[in-house]
């Protein structure tokens, strides 16, 4: 599957396709994660690499993935059921597959700074407890609350 702009595409696995175009890596079944501190060499590298990052935090004891700059799709039940206290996706996200953040418990925070629409998957968030950080009056806020999601602004 070829992405307009040259964007990764999330999968829930660690297995790279063989189809994947040059210049995108793909998963199957779940993403590569690297676990660091902020401004850790670690960091550097994964942000370099376009690698999504889970922030170690001694104090305040919450697990945050943050997807690198090139994702641009989050496919079906990417992180279905996973325990992160925060999910912080880029603004070029323009899609978010079926049951993506189904079945998270934690009430979890999504942030989606995106300002235009992007099409959410009607079930993205099914049978879970979260809240959307989001602009204001954008149309992710309006989906959000159409959904009975909770939302936030920056």
């Amino acid at each position: 599957m070829a992405l307009a702009g040259g964007g990764v595409v999330w999968y829930n696995s660690l297995r790279e396709r063989d189809d994947q175009p040059e210049g995108e890596r793909k998963y199957e079944e779940g993403i590569p994660t690297i676990h660091c501190y902020k401004d850790s060499d670690a960091e550097a590298w994964a942000t370099a690499n376009d690698y999504p990052i889970v922030y170690l935090d001694d104090e305040e004891e919450k697990t945050v993935i943050t997807l690198p700059s090139s994702a641009a799709r989050i496919e079906s039940e990417a992180f279905a059921s996973t325990a992160a206290d925060v999910y912080e996706l880029p603004a070029t996200v323009s899609c978010i597959g079926p049951r993506a953040f189904a079945n998270l418990k934690n009430a979890a925070l999504v942030k989606i700074p995106v300002s235009e629409a992007i099409d959410i998957d009607d079930t993205a968030f099914a049978d879970s407890t979260v809240t959307i950080e989001c602009p204001s009056g954008s149309p992710v806020e309006a989906w959000a609350r159409a959904k009975g999601i909770p939302t936030v602004n920056p």
